[in-house]
C-alpha cells in the first residue's frame, strides 16, 4: 500500500480553466457575474440569468443592471463598481435592497471584486450575490413586532399606572376622628404603612367610623400578588362597604363576606382565597372584639405593661381563609383596652423575609422588634421596622406586598 499526496488524474490536471468556471458557473445556487469596465455583462451563472428571468446566461451578454432592475437600484450598482475600478477595493458582504420593474423588493448580501487579467491590470468587475429576502424579512417582522410589543407594553405600563392609583384611591385617605381630641376625652389614633411589592398589590385595609366612639379596621392579604390580587381586593372593598350594616358583629361581618366572595370566584376555576382580621374598637367599653379568618394575630401592644402580646395566644380562635368554604363560620373574641395601647396588625409580608443565609425574618423576631420599640409613636415604630427588615434582607427587597395598620388608645374614660 502505497502512502503520500493523491496526483489528480491526467484529464483534471489538464483540464481546461473553462471547464472548471463553466461547472461552477453551472451548478452553484449564487449569483455569479463577471462585467465589463463599462459594467456590461460578460458571464452569469445560471441562477443569476434565472433571476432575471432568462433561459440562457449568454443572453445577459452586453447588458447591463439597468436592462433588468428599477432604476433606483441599477444606479447604485453601477455606483459601487466604478468605485471599485477607480480604487481597485472590493466591497464585501454589502447587504443591498433590489427594487424590480414589476415592482417587487428582493435583498442580497452582496461582494463585488476588481477583476483583473494576467498583468494585473483591473479589467472590469466581478461579483457573488446570495439571496436573503427570506431572512430580511424575518428581521423586518422582529423588528415590526418589537415596536408593536414596545407599544402594547407602554399602554400596559400606562393601564398599571391607572390601576396603581386607582387602588391607592381605593384606601382610607384620611382616618375617621373616634371621641375627643382633648386629653379628658376618649380618642383613637390611626396610621399605616402600605407597600405593594408590584405595581398593582393584594393587601387592603380599612379603617371606618361606625360612632362617635367606635371605629372598625379591616386588613386582609390576597393569595398572589399582582393584578389579579388587586382585583380581588376591590371585591373584597366593595364586600366591606356592602357588607357594613353587620360591622357591629366582627365574626358575623367575616362570615357574610366570606359566603359572598365563594360565591363570586368560584366560576373562576382556578383557587383564590384572602386572610383577613377585622376588629372593632370600642372606646365607651374600653374592648376590642375582632375576628380571624386565616390571617397572622396582630400584636397587642401593652405600654404601661411592657408588654407585647399577639391575638390567638389566648384562646382566640381563628377560622378560615376567605373564598375557600361557603359554609365557614367565624367566631368573635374579646379583649380590654387600657390607654396607651397600640393594636398594630400587619399582613404576611412583613415577616416572610429571607436573608443571606436563607434564614426567615419570621413572626418571632418580628414580635421582638416591636417589643423593642414599643414605647415609640405607631409612626416611627412602623419605619423602624421596615428599615430594619429591609436591612436583614438578602436583596435589602421585600418579595410581597406589605401593609401595616396601628390603632392607638390615647386615653380611656370609662
Amino acid at each position: 500500500m502505497t502512502t503520500g499526496p493523491i496526483k489528480p488524474p491526467e484529464a483534471v490536471s489538464q483540464a481546461d480553466d473553462r471547464l472548471l468556471i463553466d461547472a461552477l458557473l453551472n451548478t452553484t445556487p449564487d449569483h455569479i457575474y463577471f462585467k465589463d469596465l463599462n459594467s456590461r455583462f460578460i458571464c452569469s451563472s445560471k441562477t443569476q440569468a434565472a433571476k432575471f428571468g432568462l433561459k440562457d446566461p449568454a443572453e445577459a451578454m452586453g447588458k447591463t443592471d439597468f436592462d433588468f432592475f428599477s432604476a433606483e437600484h441599477a444606479q447604485q450598482a453601477f455606483k459601487d463598481e466604478q468605485w471599485i475600478l477607480q480604487t481597485g477595493q472590493s466591497i464585501v458582504d454589502k447587504e443591498e435592497k433590489l427594487t424590480w420593474p414589476d415592482g417587487r423588493v428582493t435583498w442580497a448580501s452582496t461582494s463585488k471584486m476588481p477583476l483583473r487579467d494576467k498583468d494585473g491590470r483591473v479589467v472590469g468587475t466581478f461579483g457573488i450575490s446570495r439571496d436573503i429576502t427570506v431572512r430580511k424579512l424575518a428581521e423586518e417582522r422582529a423588528v415590526r413586532y418589537a415596536d408593536e410589543l414596545r407599544i402594547r407594553n407602554a399602554q400596559m405600563e400606562a393601564d398599571l399606572v391607572m390601576a396603581r392609583e386607582m387602588q391607592q384611591a381605593l384606601l382610607p385617605q384620611q382616618y375617621p376622628r373616634i371621641g375627643s381630641d382633648s386629653a379628658q376625652g376618649n380618642s383613637l389614633r390611626f396610621c399605616h404603612r402600605y407597600q405593594p411589592c408590584a405595581a398593582v398589590g393584594g393587601d387592603f385595609f380599612d379603617v371606618f367610623a361606625m360612632s362617635k366612639t367606635k371605629a372598625g379596621v379591616f386588613i386582609c392579604d390576597v393569595m398572589g400578588k399582582g393584578v389579579r390580587a388587586a382585583l380581588v381586593t376591590a371585591m373584597v372593598r366593595a364586600l366591606v362597604e356592602e357588607l357594613s350594616p353587620m360591622a357591629d358583629n366582627p365574626g358575623r361581618f367575616l362570615s357574610a363576606i366570606n359566603r359572598s366572595l365563594v360565591g363570586t370566584l368560584r366560576p373562576m376555576g382556578t383557587p383564590i382565597f384572602a386572610s383577613a382580621f377585622y376588629l372593632v374598637a370600642d372606646m365607651e367599653r374600653g374592648e376590642f372584639q375582632f375576628s380571624n379568618a386565616g390571617h397572622p394575630g396582630p400584636f397587642h401592644v401593652q405600654r404601661d405593661q411592657q408588654a407585647v402580646d399577639v391575638f390567638g395566644t389566648k384562646g382566640d380562635r381563628a377560622g378560615p381563609a376567605l373564598g375557600l368554604f361557603e359554609d365557614a363560620e367565624y367566631s368573635t373574641g374579646r379583649r380590654q383596652l387600657a390607654a396607651r395601647d397600640l393594636v398594630m396588625l400587619y399582613t404576611d409580608g412583613l415577616f416572610e423575609v429571607f436573608g443571606p443565609n436563607e434564614e426567615e425574618y419570621g413572626q418571632e423576631r418580628l414580635c421582638a422588634a416591636v417589643h423593642r420599640r414599643m414605647q415609640l409613636s405607631p409612626d416611627n415604630l412602623f419605619d423602624e421596622l421596615l428599615e430594619e427588615i429591609h436591612g436583614f434582607s438578602s436583596s435589602r427587597e421585600l418579595p410581597d406586598d406589605v401593609c401595616m395598620v396601628g390603632v392607638e388608645a390615647e386615653s380611656i374614660n370609662r
